[in-house]
């Protein structure tokens, strides 16, 4: 398995210009950046708003 994946970027380095082959390789990496940045803001809004819940409860 790990042999067609590593032909499949071998190919794709031969065949596509060599911007549009990092382009391609590049996104997954974003994508996880960003959801990794999202749930690290998400994380403080959420127990900011359980706070002021717990404290208007009171």
């Amino acid at each position: 398995m790990a042999s067609e994946e590593q032909q499949a970027k071998e190919k794709l380095f031969e065949n596509v210009p060599i911007s549009r082959a990092v382009a391609i390789l590049s996104v997954p990496t974003v994508l996880s950046s960003l959801v990794m940045v999202l749930y690290s803001r998400r994380t403080p809004i959420l127990s900011a708003c359980s706070m002021i819940r717990f404290r208007r409860r009171r």
